[in-house]
């Protein structure tokens, strides 16, 4: 029983400690910069040794895909991450909550995006997400071209993306509400517009 116990208590310190390292990239990447983001400097911003973060995340690439997995957590436990729905028609009501989720971890979701823009680099999340986006889309018109469709599928998940998010309201100072209505009106016109064409295709 005793084991057991050591065990649990073990894996939650492991994991404590793993989130004290992610939100140490979040105050590295804001406060100086992702110029500043290495592997010695979110060490330290954690206040654990270099050894400790390897142990943990043996590259940037890693520490990146962690901070990913945090926020979906987060927001999960928050109850704010929308799943992407079978039906992309139920996509432009989700936006408003996407972007709330977004806000909810401001300054985490800022270090996210900048990183992963500065290392070029999806998460596997991303493309998860990415992947129902277009299954989805190719499901509900079967009628329009599969190239056609999956452009369509590729602006839709950047407009529905943490991404679209940041520049709409970090680079464009937009604010969140107002964002996510624009995003909301422009999906509710594409998907129309698939819509009418792929049943204009079926008489």
């Amino acid at each position: 029983m005793k084991r057991r116990y050591d065990s649990s208590a073990r894996r939650e310190a492991k994991g404590q400690t793993r989130d004290r390292i992610l939100d140490a990239v979040v105050e590295v990447v804001t406060r100086q910069g992702v110029h500043a983001f290495s592997v010695q400097n979110v060490a330290s911003a954690a206040d654990v040794a270099l050894r400790t973060v390897y142990r943990h995340f043996p590259t940037r690439e890693a520490l990146l895909d962690g901070l990913d997995d945090l926020l979906e957590r987060r927001g999960a436990e928050a109850g704010i991450t929308p799943a992407v729905p079978a039906d992309p028609a139920l996509l432009p009501g989700l936006v408003g909550t996407a972007y709330q989720s977004c806000d909810a971890c401001r300054e985490a979701m800022r270090a996210y995006v900048i990183i992963s823009l500065a290392l070029g680099r999806r998460v596997p999340g991303f493309d998860r997400r990415t992947r129902a986006v277009r299954a989805s889309m190719l499901r509900a018109f079967p009628g329009l071209p599969r190239r056609e469709v999956t452009a369509a599928a590729n602006v839709v998940r950047l407009l529905f993306s943490t991404r679209a998010w940041f520049l709409l309201t970090i680079e464009q100072g937009m604010p969140t509400d107002i964002a996510g209505r624009t995003v909301s009106w422009a999906l509710d016109t594409l998907l129309a517009d698939l819509a009418r064409r792929s049943r204009k295709r079926a008489r």
